[in-house]
Order: structure tokens, then C-alpha cells, then sequence
């Protein structure tokens, strides 16, 4: 009795079992399949990570435009204008802005700028010491700046040149530096340069 009584519990069991089964295959059938994450990517027949990428790198180009134009913008600065002034029932009054100070040029960023633009590299090259110093005031007339004085942009070519493994060869009127040469875009030295003292 009690084996008939376990075997008709096992059937309903079963009965149960398979009735849940089956209402669980009809939900799974009639469930839509969720929509994707990256439709335009599927769109595109693209991996989803490629669209990801591609809008950052957007993103961080145009950031650094914005960075870049603004840095610009601020180097530029602005030229002090008159300023109208209108008052009711008077003549316009021009008031004259205080011009602002020429910035401090500083004398590294300046050695970097003149190195830059007159020198290349050159294991075996030679360039001596006093047509560097008549060449960095040709330099400066072509850029209409008036040349910082000696010791300043001396000192600050000095630490250039070493910071980058160029060194120092003989003194006096015959020291040259060692390990590089005038570029092509340097002007030739001439004898009105070198009558300036």
C-alpha cells in the first residue's frame, strides 16, 4: 500500500513537473529578445568596442583643438583700446586703457627656441662660440627682439647644450662646441655681423 502510495505521489510529481515545464518553454518562446546595446554598431555590422573607441578618440581630438586654440587665443593677448564712454546729454569722452607690460622673456625657453632653429646634431660638427653669440643677434633683429644680454643667454644655451650631451672644446676666441652644426635654415655669417659687438 505505502509503495502504491509513494508511486502515485511520484506520477503526480511528474505531472506537476512537466506541466511547469511546459508553461516555462511557451513563456521563453513568447519572451522578445532584448534590444541590443549598441544598435548603431549592429547597424554598422561593427564590434560594439569599435564605435566606443572611435567616439573617444573624436572626443579627445576635440579637446585638444579647444586646448590648443585657447592657448593660442591667451598667447596673443589683447591690444589696449579706447574705450567709448556715453553718458545722456554729453559728447562721448574716449578713456585710453593702460597699455600692459611686455611679458619677462624668459631666457630657456628663448635658448630652446634659438638651438631649435639654427642647429641640428652632428657627431663630428664644430660650431664656435663667438658666431653663436653673433648669430643669436641676427636672430633676434629678424624677430624684432632685442637681444638679452650675454651672461643671461649664454648661461642659458650652456645648460642647454649640456643637458643634451654636447660639450665644450678649448677657450677664449677658439672655444667651439662639439656635436653639431649650423642647420640649413641658419643665416650666414657676415662681416657686418661680425662687427657687432
Amino acid at each position: 500500500m505505502e509503495l502504491e502510495n509513494a508511486r502515485a505521489e511520484l506520477r503526480t510529481s511528474w505531472a506537476k513537473a512537466e506541466g511547469e515545464l511546459v508553461t516555462a518553454r511557451a513563456e521563453l518562446a513568447a519572451m522578445k529578445v532584448p534590444a541590443s546595446a549598441t544598435p548603431l554598431a549592429d547597424r554598422l555590422g561593427l564590434e560594439g568596442w569599435h564605435v566606443d573607441v572611435t567616439a573617444a578618440a573624436l572626443a579627445s581630438l576635440a579637446a585638444s583643438s579647444l586646448a590648443a586654440f585657447l592657448l593660442a587665443l591667451a598667447a596673443h593677448g589683447w591690444a589696449a583700446r579706447p574705450t567709448p564712454v556715453v553718458m545722456a546729454d554729453a559728447p562721448t569722452v574716449e578713456i585710453e586703457a593702460t597699455p600692459t607690460p611686455a611679458p619677462a622673456r624668459d631666457a630657456t625657453k628663448e635658448a630652446d627656441r634659438y638651438a631649435g632653429s639654427m642647429f641640428r646634431p652632428r657627431r663630428t660638427g664644430r660650431v664656435k662660440i663667438a658666431d653663436i653669440r653673433q648669430a643669436y643677434r641676427g636672430w633676434c633683429r629678424e624677430r624684432g627682439l632685442d637681444p638679452l644680454p650675454d651672461p643671461e643667454i649664454g648661461s642659458a644655451l650652456n645648460t642647454l647644450f649640456a643637458s643634451v650631451g654636447l660639450r665644450r672644446h678649448g677657450e677664449g676666441a677658439d672655444a667651439v662646441i662639439v656635436g653639431m652644426e649650423w642647420s640649413h635654415h641658419a643665416p650666414l655669417l657676415t662681416d657686418a655681423d661680425a662687427t657687432i659687438q
